[in-house]
């Protein structure tokens, strides 16, 4: 096991290279803290790496498009994929280095999830924070059982962050964003402002993208359309009014910024196959837990 220290002025932490033989799909692990106002320009290596952002914000920027990793978001970026990394607050983050190729010797159904990807930003991944922690601590500790110690922690994160992938056999609440820029802030004036009547012209003014191609792009990111999405935006918040308030329904479909009760109505119905009223009164039904 090599531990390294890094103190260049611009940086510090630890690491440990390959620390256990027996565990040879870890390649590295450990901690970094950086300071203000740092980049580094079209990185890659030649094996996943996987990162976990404790402290400040940093923008990746890959094939033309910017994406921000926030404090709590996980980011990992496929063997070989250049990219450049900017951040300029203070910055703490814990990383792993990893083999996915011997992975997916012991976890073949890992491989359909993996290998079509070239980055993967998850937002909140805050529950990777301290089975994240842990690796480390076992990577960089000799301890007796360390072989045993390393393997429970690494295969551990490895299925937690598999499952946070999206894929519907686990967990499907979670997404994957690897989203362009812009279509990242539409979608957040789209979350944000939904009782609004968005036209495609105003959304590409806000995301400082053509109508066209940000409608094209949106709907390959998001899989729906900037104007499905926005309704999707309306009915979630609409399920919670009816479920937690008193408004009648056309007090809440205009409150949600649709035109009439009757096209909230019918929207209601598509997506959630039964009327708003018959949905109000299953949700405070004392049957209904």
């Amino acid at each position: 096991m090599d531990v390294k220290r890094d103190f260049n002025g611009h940086s510090a932490g630890y690491g440990v290279m390959r620390p256990n033989s027996n565990v040879p799909e870890l390649i590295s692990a450990g901690d970094i803290w950086r300071t203000p106002n740092w980049k580094l320009l079209d990185v890659q290596h030649p094996v996943w790496k996987i990162r976990y952002q404790v402290e400040g914000d940093i923008t990746i920027k890959m094939d033309g498009a910017n994406y921000k990793l926030e404090r709590g978001a996980l980011l990992a970026v496929a063997p070989n994929v250049v990219h450049s990394l900017r951040g300029k607050d203070r910055q703490h983050c814990m990383y792993a280095n990893i083999d996915f190729e011997k992975v997916f010797r012991r976890f073949p159904d890992f491989r359909n999830l993996w290998i079509q990807k070239k980055l993967i930003l998850i937002p909140d991944a805050h529950e990777i924070e301290e089975p994240f922690s842990e690796l480390i601590y076992e990577a960089t500790h000799i301890m007796p059982f360390h072989e045993a110690g390393l393997r429970t922690a690494l295969d551990y994160i490895l299925i937690r962050i598999t499952r946070l992938l999206g894929d519907t056999r686990f967990n499907n609440s979670f997404p994957i964003s690897l989203l362009h820029e812009s279509v990242d802030r539409a979608k957040l004036i789209l979350d944000s402002d939904y009782s609004r009547s968005w036209t495609i012209n105003e959304l590409g003014e806000f995301a400082g993208l053509h109508p066209t191609h940000l409608a094209k792009l949106f709907s390959q990111q998001v899989g729906l359309s900037p104007h499905k999405y926005l309704i999707n935006a309306r009915l979630k918040c609409a399920k919670r009014m009816l479920k937690n308030s008193d408004l009648s329904i056309t007090d809440i479909a205009y409150e949600l910024g649709f035109s009439s009760s009757q096209i909230f109505s019918r929207c209601f119905k598509s997506q959630a196959k039964i009327s708003p009223r018959q949905f109000r009164n299953d949700s405070q039904s004392p049957n209904v837990l």
